[in-house]
């Protein structure tokens, strides 16, 4: 066992494997980073249309009520009867 074993798997070939899998993980990482990005820009989509959306709805609300505030609700002014 003092002498030197010759390698199961010859250099070139581990170098070749080595190089193989350096390019699968940048590949997979930058995968990775374009579906992260992908996602983040999906959801500042939707909430930027839900937010004008929803300020939209409620500028049209403002809009709609401003005077009938009180015949929406069913409130009608009396009118002055006076002191008796």
């Amino acid at each position: 066992m003092s002498e030197k074993e010759p390698a199961c798997v010859p250099f070139f070939v581990h170098e070749n494997a080595l190089t193989h899998y350096n390019h699968t993980n940048r590949r997979m990482l930058v995968a990775l980073i374009t579906v992260c990005v992908t996602f983040i820009l999906t959801i500042i989509i939707f909430v930027v249309g839900y937010t004008v959306r929803e300020r939209n709805w409620l500028d049209t609300l403002t809009r709609m009520g401003v005077g009938q505030t009180e015949a929406a609700y069913g409130l009608h002014q009396q009118p002055d009867q006076g002191t008796d």
